[in-house]
């Protein structure tokens, strides 16, 4: 990631879902980008609410296949009035 503060503010802070392979993780952090697995900040078996609070907490984005669950979670936080979150779903051959 940039040194420059203004640049930095650029970057999206990520947050991986339990599902998305550890080795993009490895890889984008060897690009400089500041992301976190679910394994490692000890939220594996945290629901998906744990993980969307947690997240929103860090001022982070979630990267997950899981749009089935967080879906009806961004509703529910939006509809609450809650602090906006990110979320972005990865698409698979299952989805149209």
């Amino acid at each position: 990631m940039p040194d420059s503060p203004d640049l930095e503010a650029l970057f999206v802070r990520l947050s991986f879902d339990r599902h998305i392979m550890g080795r993009l993780a490895v890889d984008l952090r060897g690009r400089g980008y500041d992301v976190v697995r679910t394994e490692e900040v000890g939220k594996d078996t945290a629901t998906d609410e744990e993980q969307l609070a947690f997240a929103t907490a860090e001022n982070r984005a979630i990267l997950t296949f899981n749009i089935r669950d967080f879906a009806p979670l961004h509703e529910a936080w939006q509809a609450a009035n809650r602090p906006p979150w990110r979320h972005h779903r990865v698409p698979t051959a299952r989805q149209p």
